[in-house]
């Protein structure tokens, strides 16, 4: 094994919890599993309880950007959740998750407070460190837990993950219509001081260190081209920053071959079972992590309006959540448990797959003007989620059967950095197709301007064409054609 990938391998446990193991009961671990579980839903929270929120937003900060109050956090966190990941190992994990914790909070009172849109922003990325917590949260599990209880308490995390999914969206549409899209906000501000606290008073600091190179140039490189490319889309300098955006990237790869203990080795990144892994899970990231939280709000909720030739559906923030979000949570988790059986009983490769398929029927769906009532919207939920599921479960399953244990965490963080930045260009790029398609209606109450529908079947009938690539790019795979093994087998050969 090469100089960069050895570490220090971590003790059977840790030793605040060593001699007193015996003394532990299954409930205490429990307990800590059940705290670090609440704490991994800010990533979700940040996204689903806020977006239902989106066209009021629009609204009270007069812009026509709004969807970079998802695109800010999605490119904040594809560069600093690799270093929280290596901080962590370095200094400790729950120290650092304390931090994470801290910046949340900071960032969510800026959210509520601000009546400045480069301000709420500036707290959207304060909030991204949040998005890295399972990233820590893993390790934590991993070194505090018996071995015996690891797997389970893993599985308890998705679980858990899963149903924050669905509780998530019903939480922001009754906050929303209740007392606006701030309160959104501050419930966030209680929910993680709440957990946070807890956690601070009551889960015990893992004792284990792996002594690392902190790369922060390489992490800097890679978020200024993904934020670069985003921003050329918002008008004339297309050029310009597309190009910067470029030489940024090649700066990042350059930096990645100087490093000695590098974000992710080149020489894991030549093989063609981890390259066709990224390439899919990018793609379908694009669609699945970049869209459906600026999109979907947008499009339901828009206002129907008389004198308008394209009328929206109207949705309440409660109504969003219970046609679609519930759904759409629902069948995720159902996605992610069927893909799991997909992936042991034919292969990874057949849940991807899958989710490219389901996406592109969704997606078409909504482009050809098939969802245009509240029974469809569902429909149409049912079958995202049902794909989301798949492609969350899949990706991971195929990156596991791609590489060998002793490098499993840097292919892993470095797959969620690939898939953060498509899924944040995306609300960008394909997010900002609307604005085009605008339309002004007059009324005795005054002159309504909004977004026409066609704009939004426009954007969705570009993401069916991404789900497309998406599925050419799953089919033309060598590996992922067979049961998985969950990672016991030898590594594959590149």
């Amino acid at each position: 094994m090469s100089e960069q990938f050895r570490v220090r391998p971590a003790q059977s446990e840790p030793a605040e919890l060593a001699g007193a193991s015996s003394r532990r009961s299954n409930g205490y671990y429990l307990f800590i599993v059940a705290m670090l579980t609440l704490i991994t839903e800010l990533a979700a929270f940040e996204f689903i309880v806020v977006s239902p929120g989106i066209p009021e937003m629009a609204t009270a900060f007069r812009t026509t950007n709004v969807t970079w109050v998802f695109t800010t956090p999605l490119l904040v966190a594809a560069a600093v959740v690799p270093l929280l990941g290596k901080l962590a190992d370095i200094v400790g994990k729950k120290r650092v998750l304390t931090g994470v914790i801290a910046a949340f909070l900071v960032g969510s009172l800026i959210c509520a407070t601000t009546s400045h849109f480069p301000m709420l922003l500036v707290g959207r990325g304060l909030q991204a460190g949040s998005i890295g917590a399972a990233v820590i949260v893993y390790g934590l599990i991993r070194d505090l837990l018996p071995k015996n209880l690891v797997p389970l308490a893993v599985g308890g995390v998705g679980v858990g993950t899963g149903f924050g999914a669905i509780v998530g969206p019903v939480i922001g549409g009754h906050l929303l219509d209740a007392y606006g899209f701030r309160s959104t906000f501050w419930f966030l501000i209680v929910y993680a001081a709440v957990v946070g606290a807890v956690i601070l008073a009551l889960v015990p600091e893992s004792d284990v260190r792996t002594p690392q190179q902190f790369d922060l140039l390489s992490a800097l490189l890679l978020g200024a081209g993904a934020g670069l490319l985003a921003l050329s889309f918002e008008g004339g300098r297309f050029v310009y920053l597309a190009i910067f955006g470029v030489l940024a990237f090649v700066g990042f790869l350059v930096t990645l071959s100087r490093r000695r203990h590098p974000m992710i080795p080149l020489e894991l990144l030549r093989r063609p079972t981890v390259y066709t892994t990224l390439i899919v899970a990018g793609l379908l990231a694009f669609t699945y992590g970049g869209l459906n939280g600026v999109l979907i709000p947008e499009m339901f909720r828009s206002p129907t309006v008389q004198g308008s030739t394209d009328p929206g559906l109207a949705f309440t923030g409660t109504e969003l959540s219970w046609y679609w979000g519930v759904p759409y949570g629902v069948m995720a988790m159902v996605g992610g448990f069927g893909s799991g059986w997909l992936s042991r009983r034919i292969g990874p490769r057949s849940a991807v797959v899958a989710a490219a398929v389901l996406g592109c029927v969704a997606t078409a769906m909504i482009a050809t003007h098939l969802v245009d009532e509240p029974a469809m919207v569902s429909v149409a939920g049912v079958v995202m989620g049902l794909g989301m599921g798949c492609s969350v479960s899949g990706a991971a399953n195929l990156l596991i059967e791609a590489v060998s244990p002793e490098v499993q965490g840097v292919a892993a963080g470095f797959s969620y950095t690939v898939q953060g930045i498509l899924a944040g260009i995306a609300t960008a790029a394909v997010g900002a197709v609307p604005d085009k398609f605008v339309e002004k209606a007059i009324t005795a109450n005054g002159t309504y301007v909004f977004f026409r529908q066609v704009g939004f079947r426009v954007a969705y009938g570009i993401c069916a064409g991404v789900f497309v690539l998406a599925l050419c790019a799953a089919l033309l795979m060598k590996h992922g054609r067979k049961p998985a093994t969950g990672g016991i087998s030898p590594e594959p050969a590149s």
